[in-house]
Protein backbone atom coordinates (compact mmCIF):
# COMPACT_ATOMS: atom_id res chain seq x y z
CA UNK A 1 0.00 0.00 0.00
CA UNK A 2 0.68 3.65 -0.75
CA UNK A 3 -0.38 5.04 2.40
CA UNK A 4 -0.68 4.36 6.37
CA UNK A 5 -4.78 5.15 5.32
CA UNK A 6 -4.41 2.46 2.45
CA UNK A 7 -2.93 0.21 4.77
CA UNK A 8 -5.52 0.40 7.25
CA UNK A 9 -8.23 -0.68 4.11
CA UNK A 10 -6.65 -3.09 2.60
CA UNK A 11 -6.24 -4.88 6.23
CA UNK A 12 -9.66 -4.04 6.94
CA UNK A 13 -11.20 -5.75 3.96
CA UNK A 14 -8.87 -8.53 3.07
CA UNK A 15 -7.38 -9.78 6.93
CA UNK A 16 -9.50 -8.47 9.74
CA UNK A 17 -12.67 -10.34 9.45
CA UNK A 18 -10.92 -13.43 9.25
CA UNK A 19 -9.10 -13.25 12.47
CA UNK A 20 -12.75 -12.07 14.06
CA UNK A 21 -14.34 -14.79 15.53
CA UNK A 22 -17.08 -14.93 18.19
CA UNK A 23 -15.83 -11.45 18.61
CA UNK A 24 -12.28 -12.71 19.81
CA UNK A 25 -9.28 -12.34 18.12
CA UNK A 26 -7.50 -15.28 17.49
CA UNK A 27 -3.69 -15.96 16.48
CA UNK A 28 -3.18 -19.75 16.40
CA UNK A 29 0.03 -20.65 17.00
CA UNK A 30 1.09 -24.09 15.09
CA UNK A 31 3.74 -26.27 13.73
CA UNK A 32 6.35 -27.86 15.75
CA UNK A 33 9.81 -28.37 16.39
CA UNK A 34 11.07 -24.44 17.09
CA UNK A 35 7.92 -23.29 15.41
CA UNK A 36 6.28 -24.44 17.92
CA UNK A 37 8.57 -21.86 20.94
CA UNK A 38 6.46 -18.89 19.38
CA UNK A 39 3.39 -17.82 20.98
CA UNK A 40 1.21 -15.03 19.35
CA UNK A 41 -0.68 -13.83 22.29
CA UNK A 42 -3.02 -10.74 21.14
CA UNK A 43 -4.58 -8.00 23.53
CA UNK A 44 -8.53 -7.91 22.48
CA UNK A 45 -9.83 -4.57 23.74
CA UNK A 46 -8.21 -1.26 24.78
CA UNK A 47 -4.73 -0.31 24.22
CA UNK A 48 -2.69 -1.80 26.20
CA UNK A 49 1.30 -1.77 25.42
CA UNK A 50 3.32 -4.85 25.66
CA UNK A 51 5.52 -4.33 28.91
CA UNK A 52 8.44 -5.16 26.46
CA UNK A 53 7.71 -1.61 24.51
CA UNK A 54 8.58 0.97 27.17
CA UNK A 55 10.80 3.01 24.23
CA UNK A 56 8.71 4.71 21.71
CA UNK A 57 11.12 6.41 20.73
CA UNK A 58 12.41 5.99 16.46
CA UNK A 59 14.46 2.44 16.26
CA UNK A 60 18.15 2.72 16.11
CA UNK A 61 18.40 2.07 12.70
CA UNK A 62 15.23 1.34 10.20
CA UNK A 63 17.15 0.36 7.46
CA UNK A 64 17.87 -3.16 9.42
CA UNK A 65 15.07 -3.76 11.17
CA UNK A 66 11.43 -5.74 10.40
CA UNK A 67 8.78 -3.49 10.60
CA UNK A 68 5.83 -5.65 11.36
CA UNK A 69 2.34 -3.08 11.36
CA UNK A 70 0.35 -4.01 13.94
CA UNK A 71 -2.43 -1.50 14.56
CA UNK A 72 -5.40 -0.72 12.56
CA UNK A 73 -7.94 -3.77 13.56
CA UNK A 74 -10.87 -1.85 13.81
CA UNK A 75 -12.80 -4.72 14.44
CA UNK A 76 -11.77 -5.13 17.97
CA UNK A 77 -11.78 -0.98 18.78
CA UNK A 78 -7.85 -1.19 18.73
CA UNK A 79 -4.66 -2.14 17.28
CA UNK A 80 -3.94 -5.54 17.42
CA UNK A 81 -0.95 -6.89 19.77
CA UNK A 82 1.65 -9.78 19.16
CA UNK A 83 3.97 -10.76 22.07
CA UNK A 84 6.73 -13.55 22.18
CA UNK A 85 6.41 -15.35 25.37
CA UNK A 86 9.90 -17.03 25.52
CA UNK A 87 12.52 -15.45 27.41
CA UNK A 88 14.68 -15.31 24.32
CA UNK A 89 11.97 -13.28 22.35
CA UNK A 90 13.78 -9.73 20.94
CA UNK A 91 13.20 -6.28 22.69
CA UNK A 92 10.73 -4.39 21.40
CA UNK A 93 10.48 -0.72 19.85
CA UNK A 94 6.94 0.91 19.96
CA UNK A 95 6.57 3.87 17.73
CA UNK A 96 3.59 4.74 16.54
CA UNK A 97 1.04 2.08 15.83
CA UNK A 98 4.00 -0.20 14.06
CA UNK A 99 6.35 -2.70 15.62
CA UNK A 100 10.35 -2.74 14.87
CA UNK A 101 11.83 -5.92 15.78
CA UNK A 102 15.65 -5.38 16.06
CA UNK A 103 17.80 -7.07 14.21
CA UNK A 104 21.09 -5.89 15.14
CA UNK A 105 21.30 -7.80 18.00
CA UNK A 106 19.39 -11.02 17.00
CA UNK A 107 20.76 -12.04 13.46
CA UNK A 108 22.74 -14.77 15.43
CA UNK A 109 19.73 -15.89 17.44
CA UNK A 110 18.33 -19.07 16.07
CA UNK A 111 15.50 -18.83 18.17
CA UNK A 112 14.98 -15.40 16.80
CA UNK A 113 15.22 -16.74 13.57
CA UNK A 114 12.46 -19.31 14.04
CA UNK A 115 9.84 -16.88 15.43
CA UNK A 116 10.50 -14.54 12.13
CA UNK A 117 9.88 -17.21 9.86
CA UNK A 118 6.89 -18.33 11.94
CA UNK A 119 5.23 -14.86 12.04
CA UNK A 120 5.72 -14.95 8.39
CA UNK A 121 3.47 -17.96 8.20
CA UNK A 122 0.92 -16.28 10.32
CA UNK A 123 1.15 -13.20 7.99
CA UNK A 124 0.50 -15.16 5.00
CA UNK A 125 -2.00 -17.54 6.86
CA UNK A 126 -3.98 -14.32 7.95
CA UNK A 127 -3.69 -12.87 4.04
CA UNK A 128 -4.66 -16.11 2.07
CA UNK A 129 -7.41 -17.56 3.96
CA UNK A 130 -10.82 -17.10 3.46
CA UNK A 131 -13.38 -17.09 6.07
CA UNK A 132 -14.43 -20.10 4.96
CA UNK A 133 -11.17 -21.79 4.68
CA UNK A 134 -10.37 -21.75 0.89
CA UNK A 135 -8.04 -19.70 -1.14
CA UNK A 136 -10.45 -17.61 -2.36
CA UNK A 137 -8.16 -14.46 -2.79
CA UNK A 138 -5.61 -15.96 -4.17
CA UNK A 139 -4.86 -14.85 -8.28
CA UNK A 140 -2.73 -16.42 -10.31
CA UNK A 141 0.25 -14.46 -11.60
CA UNK A 142 -0.76 -12.72 -14.50
CA UNK A 143 2.08 -10.75 -16.60
CA UNK A 144 2.65 -9.40 -19.80
CA UNK A 145 6.25 -8.29 -21.47
CA UNK A 146 6.95 -6.22 -24.04
CA UNK A 147 9.76 -4.73 -26.15
CA UNK A 148 10.37 -2.65 -29.44
CA UNK A 149 13.83 -1.40 -30.78
CA UNK A 150 17.34 -2.66 -29.75
CA UNK A 151 17.86 -6.35 -30.31
CA UNK A 152 20.79 -9.03 -30.54
CA UNK A 153 21.45 -11.90 -32.34
CA UNK A 154 23.83 -14.97 -30.50
CA UNK A 155 26.20 -16.90 -32.45
CA UNK A 156 27.88 -19.95 -31.38
CA UNK A 157 30.81 -19.41 -29.07
CA UNK A 158 32.99 -20.68 -25.77
CA UNK A 159 31.61 -19.32 -23.40
CA UNK A 160 34.38 -18.06 -20.43
CA UNK A 161 34.26 -19.55 -17.45
CA UNK A 162 33.28 -18.41 -13.89
CA UNK A 163 36.10 -19.48 -11.44
CA UNK A 164 33.80 -18.96 -8.12
CA UNK A 165 31.21 -21.20 -10.28
CA UNK A 166 33.59 -23.71 -11.97
CA UNK A 167 36.59 -23.57 -9.51
CA UNK A 168 39.80 -24.92 -11.39
CA UNK A 169 41.45 -28.11 -12.67
CA UNK A 170 43.15 -28.41 -9.17
CA UNK A 171 39.60 -28.18 -6.98
CA UNK A 172 36.34 -28.45 -10.00
CA UNK A 173 33.33 -26.96 -8.72
CA UNK A 174 29.93 -28.33 -10.02
CA UNK A 175 30.99 -31.46 -12.15
CA UNK A 176 27.22 -32.31 -12.42
CA UNK A 177 26.08 -28.72 -13.99
CA UNK A 178 29.10 -28.81 -16.29
CA UNK A 179 31.51 -31.77 -16.73
CA UNK A 180 35.09 -32.04 -16.71
CA UNK A 181 35.14 -33.21 -20.37
CA UNK A 182 33.70 -29.95 -21.34
CA UNK A 183 35.84 -27.07 -20.24
CA UNK A 184 38.89 -26.26 -21.75
CA UNK A 185 42.15 -25.10 -19.52
CA UNK A 186 45.05 -22.75 -20.07
CA UNK A 187 48.50 -24.29 -21.23
CA UNK A 188 49.43 -24.85 -17.35
CA UNK A 189 46.78 -26.25 -16.44
CA UNK A 190 46.08 -23.38 -14.04
CA UNK A 191 42.56 -22.35 -14.65
CA UNK A 192 39.35 -23.31 -16.54
CA UNK A 193 39.19 -20.75 -19.48
CA UNK A 194 36.21 -21.64 -21.51
CA UNK A 195 33.69 -24.52 -22.25
CA UNK A 196 34.70 -26.83 -25.22
CA UNK A 197 31.92 -27.21 -27.04
CA UNK A 198 30.29 -23.77 -29.00
CA UNK A 199 27.19 -23.09 -27.36
CA UNK A 200 24.08 -20.87 -27.69
CA UNK A 201 25.18 -18.68 -24.57
CA UNK A 202 27.52 -16.29 -26.37
CA UNK A 203 29.33 -12.92 -26.91
CA UNK A 204 29.85 -13.42 -30.57
CA UNK A 205 26.93 -11.74 -31.63
CA UNK A 206 25.01 -9.40 -34.29
CA UNK A 207 23.08 -6.08 -33.52
CA UNK A 208 19.47 -6.05 -35.22
CA UNK A 209 16.26 -5.17 -34.02
CA UNK A 210 12.65 -6.47 -33.45
CA UNK A 211 9.37 -6.64 -31.36
CA UNK A 212 8.38 -8.63 -28.52
CA UNK A 213 4.89 -9.42 -26.90
CA UNK A 214 3.81 -11.85 -24.73
CA UNK A 215 1.47 -12.43 -21.71
CA UNK A 216 1.83 -15.45 -18.95
CA UNK A 217 -0.77 -16.70 -16.80
CA UNK A 218 1.13 -18.59 -13.60
CA UNK A 219 -1.38 -20.59 -12.17
CA UNK A 220 0.07 -23.82 -11.72
CA UNK A 221 3.29 -24.20 -9.64
CA UNK A 222 4.59 -27.84 -10.14
CA UNK A 223 5.35 -29.76 -12.93
CA UNK A 224 2.04 -32.08 -13.89
CA UNK A 225 0.30 -32.66 -17.44
CA UNK A 226 -2.48 -31.30 -15.90
CA UNK A 227 -0.93 -27.44 -15.38
CA UNK A 228 -3.31 -24.95 -16.27
CA UNK A 229 0.03 -22.37 -17.11
CA UNK A 230 -0.75 -19.97 -20.16
CA UNK A 231 1.10 -18.12 -22.78
CA UNK A 232 0.74 -15.97 -25.92
CA UNK A 233 3.98 -15.22 -27.31
CA UNK A 234 5.19 -13.24 -30.64
CA UNK A 235 8.42 -12.26 -31.77
CA UNK A 236 9.39 -10.46 -34.60
CA UNK A 237 13.26 -9.77 -35.26
CA UNK A 238 15.78 -9.18 -38.08
CA UNK A 239 18.28 -12.26 -38.54
CA UNK A 240 21.87 -11.47 -39.15
CA UNK A 241 21.05 -12.58 -42.82
CA UNK A 242 18.80 -9.65 -43.49
CA UNK A 243 15.76 -11.89 -43.43
CA UNK A 244 12.51 -11.55 -41.19
CA UNK A 245 11.57 -13.64 -38.44
CA UNK A 246 8.86 -14.58 -36.47
CA UNK A 247 8.27 -16.76 -33.77
CA UNK A 248 4.90 -17.34 -31.93
CA UNK A 249 4.02 -19.79 -28.56
CA UNK A 250 0.45 -20.29 -27.51
CA UNK A 251 1.23 -23.52 -25.82
CA UNK A 252 3.38 -24.72 -22.32
CA UNK A 253 5.39 -27.76 -21.58
CA UNK A 254 3.94 -28.85 -18.18
CA UNK A 255 6.82 -31.07 -17.26
CA UNK A 256 10.68 -30.01 -17.54
CA UNK A 257 12.47 -33.43 -18.43
CA UNK A 258 16.02 -31.99 -17.06
CA UNK A 259 14.64 -29.51 -14.12
CA UNK A 260 11.36 -28.77 -12.96
CA UNK A 261 9.48 -26.18 -15.71
CA UNK A 262 7.39 -25.39 -12.97
CA UNK A 263 3.98 -26.25 -15.00
CA UNK A 264 5.22 -24.56 -18.08
CA UNK A 265 5.00 -20.67 -16.69
CA UNK A 266 7.80 -20.05 -13.59
CA UNK A 267 7.52 -16.68 -11.72
CA UNK A 268 9.71 -14.65 -9.59
CA UNK A 269 12.90 -17.46 -9.33
CA UNK A 270 16.39 -18.26 -9.71
CA UNK A 271 17.77 -18.91 -12.53
CA UNK A 272 20.90 -20.33 -14.27
CA UNK A 273 24.46 -20.21 -12.16
CA UNK A 274 24.53 -23.10 -9.65
CA UNK A 275 20.96 -23.15 -9.26
CA UNK A 276 20.26 -26.30 -11.55
CA UNK A 277 17.71 -24.47 -13.42
CA UNK A 278 18.87 -23.59 -16.69
CA UNK A 279 22.09 -23.71 -17.71
CA UNK A 280 25.02 -23.20 -15.48
CA UNK A 281 26.93 -21.03 -18.68
CA UNK A 282 24.65 -18.00 -17.63
CA UNK A 283 25.19 -16.33 -14.47
CA UNK A 284 22.34 -16.51 -11.47
CA UNK A 285 19.79 -14.20 -12.12
CA UNK A 286 16.43 -13.04 -10.79
CA UNK A 287 13.64 -14.26 -13.61
CA UNK A 288 10.41 -12.44 -13.02
CA UNK A 289 8.58 -15.04 -15.27
CA UNK A 290 10.23 -17.71 -17.31
CA UNK A 291 8.19 -20.19 -19.76
CA UNK A 292 8.92 -23.18 -21.29
CA UNK A 293 6.37 -24.18 -24.65
CA UNK A 294 5.60 -24.89 -28.31
CA UNK A 295 5.87 -22.96 -31.16
CA UNK A 296 6.30 -22.05 -34.78
CA UNK A 297 8.88 -20.25 -36.73
CA UNK A 298 8.39 -18.31 -39.78
CA UNK A 299 10.72 -16.91 -41.96
CA UNK A 300 9.50 -13.76 -44.24
CA UNK A 301 6.23 -14.82 -43.50
CA UNK A 302 6.49 -18.42 -44.67
CA UNK A 303 6.08 -21.17 -41.62
CA UNK A 304 9.01 -23.21 -42.12
CA UNK A 305 8.79 -25.55 -39.06
CA UNK A 306 6.19 -26.38 -36.09
CA UNK A 307 6.25 -28.02 -32.51
CA UNK A 308 9.83 -26.33 -31.88
CA UNK A 309 10.66 -26.12 -28.18
CA UNK A 310 10.73 -22.34 -27.41
CA UNK A 311 12.48 -21.02 -23.76
CA UNK A 312 11.67 -17.44 -22.77
CA UNK A 313 12.62 -15.51 -19.84
CA UNK A 314 12.05 -11.70 -18.62
CA UNK A 315 14.70 -11.14 -16.36
CA UNK A 316 17.27 -8.72 -14.85
CA UNK A 317 19.93 -7.67 -17.58
CA UNK A 318 23.03 -9.43 -17.28
CA UNK A 319 24.70 -7.96 -20.31
CA UNK A 320 26.60 -4.31 -20.10
CA UNK A 321 26.53 -1.13 -21.61
CA UNK A 322 28.76 -2.88 -24.71
CA UNK A 323 26.06 -5.73 -24.49
CA UNK A 324 28.86 -8.06 -23.57
CA UNK A 325 28.06 -11.15 -21.02
CA UNK A 326 30.20 -11.56 -18.06
CA UNK A 327 30.49 -12.78 -14.58
CA UNK A 328 27.41 -11.48 -12.40
CA UNK A 329 24.49 -8.91 -13.08
CA UNK A 330 25.26 -6.41 -15.08
CA UNK A 331 22.14 -4.11 -14.52
CA UNK A 332 19.90 -5.91 -11.93
CA UNK A 333 16.77 -3.00 -12.36
CA UNK A 334 16.73 -3.54 -16.13
CA UNK A 335 14.78 -5.69 -17.57
CA UNK A 336 16.14 -8.72 -20.49
CA UNK A 337 14.34 -10.58 -22.49
CA UNK A 338 15.21 -13.77 -23.90
CA UNK A 339 13.83 -15.82 -26.72
CA UNK A 340 15.91 -19.44 -27.11
CA UNK A 341 14.98 -22.11 -29.79
CA UNK A 342 17.21 -24.82 -28.92
CA UNK A 343 17.90 -27.59 -31.49
CA UNK A 344 14.94 -29.51 -30.00
CA UNK A 345 11.93 -30.49 -31.04
CA UNK A 346 8.46 -31.48 -29.18
CA UNK A 347 7.28 -35.35 -29.72
CA UNK A 348 4.87 -37.35 -27.60
CA UNK A 349 7.98 -38.85 -26.02
CA UNK A 350 8.93 -35.40 -24.95
CA UNK A 351 11.85 -33.20 -26.81
CA UNK A 352 13.73 -34.64 -29.65
CA UNK A 353 17.31 -33.55 -31.15
CA UNK A 354 16.40 -32.21 -34.21
CA UNK A 355 17.89 -28.59 -35.58
CA UNK A 356 16.27 -25.31 -35.69
CA UNK A 357 15.95 -24.61 -39.71
CA UNK A 358 17.30 -20.80 -39.08
CA UNK A 359 18.67 -20.53 -42.72
CA UNK A 360 22.02 -18.31 -40.90
CA UNK A 361 25.20 -20.10 -42.61
CA UNK A 362 28.53 -19.56 -40.14
CA UNK A 363 31.56 -19.51 -41.17
CA UNK A 364 32.33 -23.42 -41.03
CA UNK A 365 29.54 -23.70 -43.83
CA UNK A 366 27.71 -25.26 -41.38
CA UNK A 367 23.90 -23.98 -40.58
CA UNK A 368 22.83 -22.64 -37.20
CA UNK A 369 21.20 -24.93 -35.63
CA UNK A 370 19.56 -22.76 -32.81
CA UNK A 371 18.02 -19.26 -32.44
CA UNK A 372 19.16 -17.04 -29.26
CA UNK A 373 17.84 -13.73 -29.54
CA UNK A 374 17.47 -10.75 -26.73
CA UNK A 375 15.44 -7.92 -26.70
CA UNK A 376 15.95 -4.91 -24.91
CA UNK A 377 14.57 -1.54 -26.46
CA UNK A 378 11.63 -0.38 -24.58
CA UNK A 379 11.48 -3.32 -22.80
CA UNK A 380 8.39 -3.59 -20.14
CA UNK A 381 6.85 -5.75 -17.97
CA UNK A 382 3.54 -5.24 -16.48
CA UNK A 383 2.05 -7.37 -13.16
CA UNK A 384 4.93 -8.26 -11.37
CA UNK A 385 5.57 -6.40 -7.85
CA UNK A 386 9.04 -6.77 -7.69
CA UNK A 387 10.13 -5.27 -10.87
CA UNK A 388 11.82 -1.82 -10.23
CA UNK A 389 9.75 0.57 -12.44
CA UNK A 390 6.22 -1.54 -11.50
Amino acid sequence: CNSLAETHAWFDSRVAHHLHINGQVRVNAFGDGGFARLRAPVFERGDARPAAATDRSKPRDLTTSIRVITETYRPCHGPLRKLYSSASAPVLAFHGDTYFFSMEDRMQDRAFLEKSKFLALIVAGMTLTSAGGALADIQPAAMVASADGTALWQFPDRRALDPALFGTPAAPLNVELLPLSNRLTTEDGSAYTTIKDPSMFSNNIAMTTGTFNMSVLDVTAKDGMDSQDEVEMDARFVGPNGQNYRVIMNRVIPVGPDHPFFGGVGTNILMHGGTGIGTPLVSEEFSYFTAWGIGDIYIDDVLVDSNRVVHVMVSERTRDAEFKVGFGVAEPDQLEIHLAMPPLKASPDGPVPSPVPTGVNLPNGAEQPFIHVNFYGNANLEGNQFYPAH
